[in-house]
């Protein structure tokens, strides 16, 4: 009777046993599992942080080509209409739903190449490939005046409405940009460029 209960304890002290490093087994699994998935959330937090937190950059791709430097002389070639125009209306669309947009009024005050009516209309989407003429504050910059090297827009079928037969710059990182900015030097050379039949 002593042998078997001597016995039976041994059993229960082995099934104990076993399950107290088996216990210890599945714990350290358990935790090694628990770690790589917060590595990845982790990971998946950062890369998230990085999307919504670092300030955003403008799409530039000119001719395939990533970010090119431009020169004044390129983009002349390459536009249809090159003018000096004043920003007199703008037309914001926000959505959150679709596409945001601006359509902005424009008058020509100085005309370097092609025939553009008085008054025209440009258009852009509110996104990394956009170009604005907004003060600061994302209010239209009124009465401000650019240099802009235009074509035709070159996806009217996607584009609203709202845009057919407005223009699009050659260029959306290039040489179009607002007039202070524009140097006597380049002014000249405009000018030169507008001559040359």
């Amino acid at each position: 009777m002593e042998k078997m209960v001597i016995s039976r304890n041994k059993k229960l002290m082995d099934i104990k046993l076993n399950f107290k490093l088996n216990y210890r087994d599945i714990s350290i699994h358990s935790f090694c599992i628990y770690k790589k998935y917060i590595f990845v959330i982790t990971l998946i937090s950062i890369g998230f942080s990085c999307v919504f937190v670092l300030p955003a950059h403008a799409f530039c791709l000119y001719h395939g080509v990533f970010s090119a430097k431009t020169t004044i002389a390129q983009e002349f070639a390459d536009s249809k209409w090159v003018v000096r125009a004043r920003v007199i209306a703008a037309d914001y669309h926000w959505s959150d739903e679709d596409d945001s947009w601006t359509l902005y009024k424009l008058e020509t005050v100085e005309s370097f190449k092609g025939k553009l009516p008085a008054k025209f209309t440009f258009f852009t989407y509110r996104d990394s490939g956009g170009f604005y003429m907004d003060a600061e504050g994302g209010t239209p910059d009124l009465a401000g005046e650019y240099l802009l090297f235009l074509i035709p827009r070159p996806w009217p079928k996607t584009d609203p409405s709202a845009a057919k037969n407005a223009l699009w710059v050659n260029y959306n990182c290039g040489q179009s940009k607002a007039w202070p900015k524009v140097t006597p030097e380049e002014v000249a050379q405009l000018r030169a460029l507008r001559t040359q039949p």
